[in-house]
């Protein structure tokens, strides 16, 4: 006789959706400080997780989608959950295919030397969070950005 036990690990999760407008940055930040509160999240990663989704927020606002988007479609969704010592903060958007990650420290750092701009913001989204992960599934980018919690929070 086999037997199994699960285990559920408690989990709490939030998402909304906002439109991919500039306009929207400030309530979306505002959601997310509010949350990262709510989750315990030490005010320090915090202020990372601000600092990437703003970069990734505006990167879609600015590059992701095109012109000839209907504002309708143009959205970001952002779902981010609790589990044990971290926040994982899920940014999604149905722009063209595009990996923040992929994004050499090298080639950036020649960039600015040779005065061009572009690739710091994607430095920040690979660097700032404890991990991050890129996958493209089921027509949207999907970016998983994870930040620890310290003990007692």
């Amino acid at each position: 006789m086999c037997t199994s036990i699960y285990y559920r690990i408690a989990m709490i999760q939030y998402a909304r959706c906002f439109p991919a407008q500039f306009s929207q940055l400030h309530p979306l930040q505002d959601w997310l400080t509010q949350t990262c509160r709510a989750l315990g999240l030490a005010q320090q990663e915090a202020l990372r997780a601000q600092l990437v989704v703003e970069e990734l927020f505006a990167n879609t606002v600015h590059h992701g989608y095109g012109p000839d988007t209907p504002a309708e479609q143009a959205l970001v969704w952002l779902e981010i959950t609790r589990r044990a010592d971290e926040v994982e903060i899920c940014y999604l958007d149905a722009a063209q295919p595009y990996n923040p990650l992929l994004q050499d420290a090298h080639t950036v750092v020649q960039a600015v030397e040779h005065g061009q701009v572009g690739g710091v913001g994607c430095l920040l989204v690979k660097s700032l969070p404890s991990r991050c992960h890129y996958v493209w599934r089921e027509g949207r980018n999907v970016v998983a950005l994870n930040f620890k919690c310290w003990p007692g929070t």
